[in-house]
């Protein structure tokens, strides 16, 4: 499942990941399951978040948790930055709360810790 396809990804990648990042935040790095997905994804936001400041572009930033929670607000915020109309219905969204069928609270609390 998904707790083997992490440990099979986190060791084919273990000596990449361990050249790109200090040492501090390699041990922690090496406490969370899926690891090279959660640095991949810093990454990508980092960049993004770089673009748009270098080339003064406008953004809207989106929390998944806001839209599980606040899905009428969160999309008329997108189609008003979008400068779009509403077309019809809005399709079924579920929101299952969280992650805590995927990572253990040790587990999230170590996910914190890296990504800062």
């Amino acid at each position: 499942g998904f707790k083997e396809y992490c440990r099979n990804l986190d060791a084919r990648y273990l000596d990449e990941v361990k050249e790109v990042l200090t040492a501090e935040v390699f041990e922690l790095a090496k406490k969370v399951p899926c690891h090279v997905i959660f640095h991949q994804y810093i990454q990508w936001h980092n960049n993004a978040f770089a673009i748009r400041s270098r080339n003064g572009l406008e953004s809207l930033v989106i929390y998944y948790e806001d839209y599980g929670t606040k899905r009428e607000v969160i999309t008329g915020q997108l189609m008003e930055f979008l400068e779009l109309s509403r077309l019809g219905g809005m399709r079924k969204f579920t929101w299952n709360g969280g992650y805590d069928d995927y990572y253990t609270n040790t587990e999230m609390v170590d996910i914190v810790s890296f990504v800062r």
